[in-house]
């Protein structure tokens, strides 16, 4: 697992002109994870499932929060060992003829990646859907299609992080029948501003601190 952060705005001239309160900074970071995944022993689930969670965290100056405003980049994901013959087919005895029958092997598995804020699931608007997702991408792997990429452009609504002023990207895989080892990357550029807050909800940030 590792974590690249790559600062897109040099360190002098805009974050010493605006801190990024005037106007939108922008940055970008990557994160990598190597998963197979657990056995799932959820209601109506199958296979192996895992998620790894990363946390980006912005600094703020005193009395703002971060508002993100656009992500964009993208998720790809690979079988980390490529098969051979014995990957792609079972041989089976079949007894009436006295020989081996070859019989194809079929498996999958899903991946997933998500960028949200560490606020609660779920949301009061309705049943079930997440107020706090402001990413969420799915894709399968199987034994024809062995990589997947995705890319996304979102301009952000609800982009406005928790007091914490992290903003967390997990990766999954789920319903994993392969057994296979599956290596997922998200590649994030980040709009984002610092917004002023109000004196009351100023006193709320400083007391959950």
């Amino acid at each position: 697992m590792r974590l690249v952060v790559l600062a897109l705005t040099l360190c002098g001239a805009l974050y010493a002109d605006s801190d990024c309160i005037e106007r939108p900074c922008q940055v970008a970071t990557n994160v990598a994870d190597r998963i197979t995944g657990e056995a799932d022993l959820r209601p109506n689930q199958f296979g192996l499932a895992q998620a790894v969670v990363h946390d980006v965290e912005f600094f703020p100056p005193s009395g703002y929060r971060t508002r993100i405003v656009k992500l964009h980049g993208d998720f790809i994901g690979w079988f980390v060992e490529k098969g051979g013959f014995e990957e792609l087919f079972t041989m089976l005895f079949d007894p009436t003829q006295g020989l081996y029958r070859s019989q194809v092997r079929k498996y999958s598995v899903g991946l997933l990646t998500s960028l949200r804020h560490t606020g609660p699931e779920g949301s009061p608007h309705g049943f079930p859907i997440a107020d706090n997702a402001m990413v969420y991408r799915q894709h399968v792997l199987d034994r024809w299609n062995t990589t997947a990429r995705l890319d996304y452009s979102e301009p952000i609504i609800n982009g406005l992080l928790r007091p914490d002023n992290i903003l967390r990207i997990v990766q999954a895989v789920f319903n994993n029948t392969s057994g296979k080892q599956v290596q997922m990357e998200t590649t994030v550029q980040i709009q984002f501003v610092f917004e002023s807050v109000g004196p009351q909800v100023r006193s709320i940030i400083e007391g959950e601190r």
